[in-house]
């Protein structure tokens, strides 16, 4: 028991004092955390579209320095008006009918780290994904009347943003998403004029892991506490 109070108590020490300039982005280095999103529609048929807030988890491992791998699972939300005496996949809607369209999205990402051994670390990057999508209005009803209807999209992705990061464990990171949809589905109108686009601005708080590095510079320091 005592051993183990003493490895906490230098583990605490090296995160703390660990100079920041020597961190963040190391290679093998992994981190988890949540995610808060803003859902904005970018093309749609349908008219008044705004944005919602969703949430999810994410992921990101450094193969490189320079170069990490990012995965994103998330839900997200966006609504818009359906104009009064039209009609959308056979059903005529004689007044204005709100809607709204939930989202759950899986997506992947490969960025380009251009600062990683810095507390402040830009990113850009691509990636793709791939979205679930239910359209519905105001009264619950699905707007969709296709036969399975069209509720999965593939998905192709550009990101950007930066992290920042607190110490050695610990980072924010803001970033916007343009994922472009490969089918017109997001409003459920499947015989639109538009493929559809969404923007997601997220921030995110996140955990890392130990690296090979961390755990060279505690044994270290574990080393230099006992010959001491």
């Amino acid at each position: 028991m005592r051993l183990c109070k003493r490895f906490l108590f230098t583990l605490v020490i090296v995160g703390l004092f660990v100079p920041a300039a020597d961190a963040q982005l190391r290679y093998g280095k992994l981190g988890i955390g949540a995610a808060g999103s803003l859902v904005l529609p970018m093309t749609l048929d349908f008219t008044e579209s705004t944005g919602g807030l969703g949430g999810g988890l994410s992921v990101v491992y450094s193969p490189w320095e320079n170069i990490a791998l990012k995965a994103l699972v998330g839900i997200g939300q966006v609504s818009y008006s359906i104009p009064a005496n039209s009609t959308v996949n056979g059903v005529l809607y004689t007044t204005k009918t709100l809607s709204t369209t939930n989202m759950a999205m899986v997506n992947g990402y490969v960025t380009a780290n251009f600062m990683p051994n810095s507390t402040f670390n830009p990113f850009i990057g691509i990636g793709a994904g791939y979205v679930y999508v239910d359209a519905r209005t105001d009264k619950g009803a699905g707007i969709q009347s296709v036969s399975p209807p069209n509720r999965y999209d593939f998905t192709l992705l550009g990101t950007g943003g930066f992290d920042i990061f607190f110490d050695e464990f610990f980072s924010v990171t803001a970033s916007v998403d343009y994922g472009m949809m490969q089918i017109d589905a997001l409003e459920g109108y499947t015989k639109g004029g538009n493929k559809d686009a969404y923007l997601r601005a997220g921030v995110e708080l996140r955990y890392y892991f130990f690296d090979q590095g961390f755990l060279t510079r505690l044994l270290e320091a574990l080393k230099k506490r006992y010959e001491g």
